[in-house]
């Protein structure tokens, strides 16, 4: 399902106007650079043909998910840190120091990998598929050492609690450490990751989501009852969860910190997602379920929505 969101998301952002590339900060060249300096610890690896295949056998094409979107990774580490201040987040070798920072810390683990679409809703599991085809995006995979291969293809069910993701963080982070900076931009710059497919358009720290979008879908004015643009939007904002479902929570959340959540705006908003969320289909009519929730929410509590919408729009600037 996560691929199909994906496919929904390039529709918009594969055709580029000129005027919407400056907000790109990687170009060919950059990804057309040699081996990385993690890479090169590597090169002495070797893995068979017949390994390989057998590895990647059951991953999605890497054309249909070259990876993460940067602005979706750097606002799941924000908000997963808001949500568990405790965590110790130093994305290196953890050392706690009491017990209630190791759970914050495992469960902010989790929280990261369902906000960017890692954890298969059916099983609970690491979406392993995923991980396969996103580093065989990166040129020179087939230099990794099997265990690299193998940590990401065995990560198996999980029950739903923190700690087991935790472990297979680990693990992959020990195991397999260019694919891990690879895909969470850790210790690495975006630019200098040797994509064999480059990201679609993605949006740097600094640029308002409505000019993103106006950007890139070449629009003068920013018009909410355009199917396409309400899309963006909504995924620029991340009401659109990585599932493609509307995230009731992150709209919650911005009416919030926009200080215009009342009881009654909490209630509508909920209605206005049950109804949105029921047209759910695999992530497939994103764009659809975005403009029912527009529509609701401008119906019910235009004013509030409309305040939202334009300061949230400045906040979500410097994520």
């Amino acid at each position: 399902m996560n691929a199909l969101l994906f496919i929904c998301l390039s529709d918009i952002f594969l055709n580029l106007p000129n005027s919407a590339l400056a907000l790109h900060m990687s170009s060919e060249n950059s990804n057309s650079t040699g081996l990385s300096k993690i890479q090169a610890d590597y090169v002495n690896a070797s893995l068979s043909t017949e390994a390989e295949n057998e590895v990647f056998s059951g991953a999605e094409e890497p054309s249909s998910f070259p990876g993460l979107m940067p602005e979706v990774v750097r606002y799941a580490k924000y908000r997963c840190s808001y949500d568990l201040p405790r965590a110790n987040v130093n994305w290196g070798v953890q050392i706690f120091s009491n017990e209630a920072e190791a759970h914050d810390t495992h469960c902010y683990v989790k929280c990261f990998l369902r906000r960017v679409g890692l954890i298969l809703l059916d099983t609970l599991g690491w979406d392993s598929n995923r991980l396969l085809a996103m580093l065989s995006n990166l040129r020179g995979h087939q230099n990794l050492p099997p265990n690299c291969l193998d940590a990401l293809h065995k990560t198996g069910k999980m029950n739903g609690k923190c700690e087991p993701y935790y472990k297979m963080w680990m693990k992959i982070r020990r195991d397999c450490l260019l694919g891990f900076n690879a895909f969470f931009y850790y210790d690495v710059r975006l630019e200098e990751l040797p994509f064999e497919k480059p990201l679609p358009l993605y949006r740097e720290p600094g640029v308002e989501p409505y000019l993103f979008c106006s950007a890139v879908l070449q629009e003068d004015s920013a018009d909410m009852k355009s199917p396409a643009f309400t899309l963006c939007i909504y995924l620029q904002l991340h009401y659109i969860d990585s599932y493609g479902r509307i995230d009731v929570s992150e709209i919650i959340h911005s009416f919030a910190g926009s200080d215009r959540l009342t009881a009654r705006n909490e209630r509508i908003i909920k209605n206005c997602a049950h109804l949105a969320n029921a047209h759910y289909i695999l992530g497939e009519n994103s764009e659809e379920m975005a403009q029912q929730m527009t529509t609701c929410l401008t119906k019910n509590i235009p004013d509030d929505y409309s305040f939202v919408l334009q300061y949230w729009n400045q906040v979500m600037s410097d994520y």
